[in-house]
């Protein structure tokens, strides 16, 4: 007899690796072993029992491991996503979005204001946006808008008004080089009050607070440049994109994707989610319908299958589902059956 023959074809329990993706091998090998562990069990069987036992407990050991594997991998895909659509906490919707995007350079900037500007100026004007000239001045009017909201919500927007104080500071300092260099008469003139000391006009500089300054004249935000410029400068620039975020981007972006349906998306995910992280491998029935419901899952401009590419660096999930839900190998899983005995 030849043993090594015999050992090799036994071993069907044995993981694949068929892929360099690992994902991709685990989900083929997922549905492999839970085939020929069903059919090991349900069909005719040419050999010793104990043989047939043995081979089967192989097969259902490697099943849960790659089964584990298959459930956390989809498990992060789909709380990955929840966390970015949070739509009852803008907060969290928030730092995921600055999570995703955060560089530390004026990148993470133009996100957040091209984001805004998508969903702000609304769907039918979102072709203008193709004309450079049309593009700049709806950007510039994105930005106003941004200021303006800071400028009237700097209670909500902790970290923007310590930037923004911390700028002030320097604006006092050049306000008083500005004094001592024009004289109080002409300082007097151009800030439009009769100071009668200079001690007067330097008061008047000191005190000076947020509330009284005009910040878009202040600093001169002509463009998304110098604005990404004053965050990026700032110690606190990614909480202040947060903010930016939370109170200007996330209403805007809710309003437009309410409109589609997306409570009813993420509640229909959710479900999907909870059933996904209740699935054990040893109930294999309901394991796989979990999978199966998961990878079959749609969001709100297509399916889930784009999340889970992104996220485990597969690039063709549809073909390898259809593959899987056609059958393609189920002629291969059948001969490797029949070699160590079931009769299929």
């Amino acid at each position: 007899m030849n043993w090594y023959r015999f050992v090799k074809i036994a071993q069907i329990w044995n993981l694949s690796n068929t892929y360099s993706n690992q994902f991709e091998s685990d989900l083929q090998d997922l549905y492999r072993l839970e085939y020929m562990w069903s059919m090991i069990n349900q069909r005719p069987f040419n050999g010793l029992e104990q043989r047939r036992e043995n081979i089967s407990n192989q097969l259902r050991g490697n099943l849960n491991v790659v089964a584990d594997e298959v459930k956390v991998i989809l498990s992060g895909v789909f709380n990955n996503w929840l966390r970015n659509h949070a739509i009852l906490d803008p907060e969290t919707w928030a730092v995921e979005r600055v999570g995703d995007e955060w560089n530390d350079n004026s990148e993470s900037f133009d996100s957040m204001l091209g984001e805004y500007m998508r969903y702000s100026i609304g769907s039918g004007m979102i072709s203008a946006l193709n004309d450079p000239r049309n593009y700049q001045a709806m950007q510039n009017q994105s930005i106003r808008g941004l200021l303006n909201f800071a400028n009237m919500n700097m209670d909500k927007m902790p970290y923007f008004k310590q930037a923004f104080e911390e700028s002030l500071d320097e604006h006092k300092e050049y306000l008083t080089s500005t004094l001592e260099d024009e004289g109080l008469e002409e300082f007097s003139e151009n800030h439009n009050i009769e100071f009668k000391t200079e001690e007067q006009a330097k008061a008047y500089i000191e005190n000076i607070s947020v509330g009284d300054v005009d910040m878009e004249s202040l600093y001169y935000f002509e463009d998304a440049e110098s604005m990404s410029e004053f965050i990026s400068n700032s110690e606190v620039a990614e909480e202040i994109l947060i903010e930016f975020y939370e109170y200007c981007v996330f209403p805007v972006w809710f309003a437009h994707w309410k409109a589609e349906g997306i409570e009813d998306t993420r509640a229909t995910i959710e479900q999907i989610s909870t059933r996904l992280e209740g699935a054990n491998a040893e109930n294999t029935q309901e394991f796989m319908a979990a999978v199966n419901a998961a990878l079959n899952a749609a969001h709100q401009t297509g399916a889930m299958l784009e999340y889970i590419e992104v996220d485990t660096d597969v690039d063709n999930m549809k073909g390898i589902l259809e593959d899987l839900s056609n059958g393609t190998l189920v002629p291969v899983w059948n001969d490797q059956l029949r070699q160590v005995g079931v009769q299929v």
